[in-house]
C-alpha cells in the first residue's frame, strides 16, 4: 500500500477535471439551446398562425395516448430520480 500519491497523480486528476467541465458545458448548452431553439419555433409559427408546437404535441398524444403516457413516466422518472434518497 502506497501511502504517498503517485508522481503523475495531480497531472492526470487536473487532466480528468477539466475534461468533466467541457463534458458539462456542452450539456448545458445543448439543454438550453435546444429551449431557446424550440421557444422561437413556436414564436414563429404562432406569428404565422401556423399549429403552434404544443398544438402538435396535443395532436400527437391523441392520436397515440399509450406510447405519450409511457414516455410522460420515462421522463418522470429520468427527473425525479435526482430527488431518490441515495444509499
Amino acid at each position: 500500500m502506497a501511502l504517498v500519491p503517485a508522481p503523475d497523480a495531480h497531472a492526470w486528476q487536473a487532466k480528468n477535471v477539466s475534461v468533466v467541465k467541457v463534458g458539462i458545458v456542452v450539456i448545458a448548452v445543448l439543454g438550453v439551446g435546444g429551449v431557446f431553439v424550440l421557444a422561437i419555433v413556436d414564436g414563429v409559427l404562432g406569428a404565422l398562425d401556423h399549429l403552434t408546437v404544443g398544438d402538435r404535441l396535443v395532436n400527437w398524444t391523441k392520436n397515440n395516448p399509450w406510447f405519450a403516457g409511457a414516455a410522460s413516466f420515462i421522463l418522470g422518472v429520468l427527473i425525479s430520480h435526482f430527488f431518490w434518497p441515495g444509499g
